[in-house]
């Protein structure tokens, strides 16, 4: 509902401004104007910094996950009614499909953002960040799985590994399609929901786990980007 309002008055500023531009041709409406242009080149330089493209997706997850902890048991009841006995270890695997696929692919010689040191040493940062920011929460905030099997529960490790490699995938070859980084994100999220099928993750864990996993390579892709400039970095076209 929030952003619906804030669309509306987004809408309604514009036509607003529109409709001085138009009929008040005085001072006033040029200074609103002008003030409005400001407001809008500041709203558009923040679009296309580097933190907000790094950020915009990983922290409202993370957020996210914290807020539906108050939904965690609902969701696990729903999964005892529907499926108590569902057991299937496909999800240890899962997690690494895009970083086989991204892999798989830079062996054939297919075009990608980065040169085999470059790309190597961002996956690295990239899995350093991601690795010290779960041993961190693990072990500073225990929380019981749902099985009761430890108390090692928040975040899902599986889901924030899916979701970096998925945004490695889409970093390295996102030029060529849509679609490379709709199917890395595609098996990433089944990958976090078959953590909560299997029992072993509540709804929390999953999402902020998948906020982890983007912000851990956005921040690792920046790092190296940081330290080696343009050195082995491509230009591509993307379609």
């Amino acid at each position: 509902m929030k952003y619906l309002i804030g669309l509306m008055l987004f809408l309604t500023l514009s036509a607003y401004g529109q409709g001085d531009s138009i009929f008040r041709w005085d001072s006033v409406a040029v200074m609103q104007q002008q003030d409005s242009m400001t407001s809008l080149r500041k709203t558009d330089r923040w679009a296309r910094s580097r933190l907000c493209q790094a950020t915009h997706v990983g922290v409202p997850l993370v957020v996210g996950g914290l807020i539906a902890t108050s939904v965690d048991k609902p969701v696990h009841h729903g999964r005892n009614d529907l499926m108590p006995h569902f057991h299937c270890t496909a999800d240890n695997y899962l997690r690494f499909a895009p970083a086989a696929v991204m892999v798989g692919l830079k062996i054939a010689g297919v075009p990608s953002r980065s040169s085999w040191d470059r790309m190597l040493l961002s996956d690295a940062a990239s899995t350093a960040l991601m690795s010290a920011t779960l041993l961190t929460l693990k072990y500073s905030i225990p929380v019981r799985r749902p099985d009761g099997s430890d108390r090692r529960s928040f975040p899902s490790g599986h889901t924030a590994a899916a979701f970096m490699t998925a945004t490695m995938l889409n970093k390295e070859y996102g030029h060529l399609s849509p679609w490379v980084g709709i199917g890395g994100y595609g098996v990433a999220t089944m990958t976090g929901l078959m953590r909560i099928a299997n029992d072993k993750h509540w709804l929390s864990d999953v999402i902020v786990g998948a906020g982890i996993g983007i912000l851990a390579t956005e921040f690792g892709y920046w790092l190296t980007d940081v330290l080696f400039k343009g050195h082995g970095k491509k230009k591509l076209i993307e379609k």
